[in-house]
């Protein structure tokens, strides 16, 4: 049975998108499934990535040399997969610099191995544990066109609040500040809303820095920094617990390192 159809629609896919495929196809028993899987690794037509995920190889190139768009694959790694952190900055065109290390929120993280293939580590992660209290795991989740496959991927609101939670994730302040340069708009609603929803004072008191001092690139308004102020913490915190000294910002109850008030990269 010729696949023609089926990987030009599919340069990623897994073993249950071929299954479900065959079946359209009039077969669907297991023994068939694994035949054409067997064939086209042989054949060189199809490449594997771990256990159950595999991509489509192109006439010309081999499993070694054809450039396989490692977010599909990020986003392949779990049926549930949602791409987070440094990596959706990366797919939105909001990173300042190129990682190799591609996160996805997944339920079932703990029974899901770090993949590394091609040079690229593929990292599963727990989404925030107030979400999973809630079974609210997909809040601010977008359905995103990624050469004609829909995938998951935090919106840019929670995308902004997840990278101010957990800067580690996102390359630390640097990379953080110099990102996210061409948003044009920013719903403050949905993004008041994430941060009510996790409950954190200190990544309150971190975006309300944050947008206050990117107010003019990202359209921020006054508005969304006053009802942020209502999430603040009784008592000064750290932007960076690793940072003891620093200015405090009195608004926001923040204690920012003199490093990243005065954006010490910029000189």
């Amino acid at each position: 049975m010729k696949l023609k159809e089926f990987f030009s629609k599919h340069p990623v896919f897994t073993r249950k998108e071929m299954k479900q495929f065959l079946s359209r196809k009039g077969s669907d028993d297991q023994q068939t499934l694994e035949q054409t899987i067997n064939y086209h690794l042989k054949a060189g037509n199809i490449g594997q990535v771990k256990r159950g995920l595999f991509y489509h190889i192109p006439p010309g190139y081999n499993s070694e040399n054809y450039p396989v768009d490692m977010m599909l694959v990020a986003a392949k790694m779990r049926e549930d997969a949602v791409l987070a952190y440094h990596t959706a900055m990366d797919i939105r065109g909001q990173s300042h610099s190129a990682f190799q290390t591609y996160y996805f929120l997944t339920k079932k993280a703990k029974n899901t191995r770090t993949i590394d293939f091609r040079n690229s580590t593929f990292q599963p992660l727990n989404h925030p544990s107030p979400l999973q209290k809630r079974n609210d795991e997909f809040y601010l989740v977008d359905n995103y066109d990624r050469k004609g496959l829909k995938i998951n991927v935090t919106s840019l609101e929670r995308t902004i609040v997840d990278a101010l939670n957990r800067p580690d994730l996102c390359g630390g302040w640097e990379e953080i500040w110099r990102s996210f340069q061409s948003i044009g708009y920013l719903r403050g609603e949905e993004l008041i809303g994430y941060i009510s929803k996790l409950g954190n004072e200190t990544t309150a008191a971190r975006t309300g820095f944050f947008l206050e001092n990117r107010r003019d690139e990202l359209g921020v308004k006054e508005e969304t920094l006053q009802k942020l102020e209502d999430y603040l913490p009784d008592n000064p915190r750290y932007l960076d617990h690793k940072e003891r000294g620093g200015t405090l910002i009195k608004r926001w109850k923040l204690i920012v390192p003199d490093y990243v008030l005065h954006k010490d990269w910029e000189e």
